[in-house]
């Protein structure tokens, strides 16, 4: 019998791409986003293949873990692979940033998906296996001005998948963390507009990125940096100060 997949922010971007990898491979589908038509629409389109489960729920608010927790056990449903996906970006100068976006990113990006891994965990150490991955970005090896909320909380994710990692180890439970670089047809791009600021030659495809971090999820790899270019760009700021390599993203963003 195959596993099931709980992945957020499921109705697009890399979240999407993960769906459609484990459609294809037959896993049992949670999709969770705040879209209910979207959501509806998409296990439409696969509940042919697989089984398909939904949950509408907006992650920004303060209990949406909790809640999404309480539908599965209303279900009687088990996560064996948790892809916490779903994430929120903001741009501009921070004293002027929208004051209710970045509390509702960071809500998005390290609370909720700090409290998902937590309570998905302890059903996964009861039953003694597991996988979670942690959707973060390239921008977690960066500080990033005009965009400093979005890449600290992507730091974050970095840092706690790590250590998550080294905690569950002995538990048979496996935690991974992506970290993608400039990725193709993302809602960080469009709703931060930040894409049109980089060089999109160096964009990967989301199939790209999507394909090669499901087979490193399933190798148990923990920090899964798909691409030679951003492996290079994750490797970078070993060799330069911190306070330079702020300054380096400044100008390449174009400020």
């Amino acid at each position: 019998m195959k596993e099931t997949v709980l992945i957020t922010g499921a109705t697009s971007g890399i979240g999407y791409g993960f769906v459609k990898i484990f459609a294809r491979e037959k896993y049992k589908l949670v999709l969770v986003a705040r879209n209910k038509k979207k959501l509806k629409e998409l296990k439409h389109k696969l509940i042919q293949y697989t089984e398909v489960h939904i949950i509408v729920q907006d992650l920004s608010e303060e209990d949406a873990a909790d809640r999404i927790v309480k539908k599965l056990r209303k279900k009687s449903i088990n996560i064996d692979i948790l892809i916490n996906n779903a994430g929120l970006g903001n741009y501009g100068f921070f004293p002027d940033t929208d004051t209710d976006i970045d509390k509702k990113l960071l809500m998005v990006n390290i609370s909720t998906l700090t409290m998902l891994s937590k309570y998905i965990s302890k059903q996964m150490i009861e039953r003694k296996k597991g996988r979670i991955l942690n959707v973060s970005s390239i921008s977690a090896f960066y500080s990033g001005p005009f965009m400093n909320t979005y890449f600290a909380s992507k730091a974050y994710v970095l840092s706690f998948s790590i250590a998550l990692a080294n905690e569950l180890a002995d538990k048979g439970i496996t935690v991974s963390c992506l970290c993608p670089g400039p990725t193709s047809g993302t809602n960080f791009g469009k709703r931060a507009q930040y894409e049109n600021k980089l060089n999109q030659h160096h964009f990967m495809s989301i199939n790209d990125v999507v394909e090669y971090s499901y087979r490193q999820l399933l190798k148990g790899k923990t920090i899964i940096v798909p691409g030679f270019k951003n492996k290079l760009l994750a490797f970078l700021p070993r060799l330069f100060s911190r306070k330079f390599i702020a300054g380096l993203t400044r100008k390449s963003a174009g400020f």
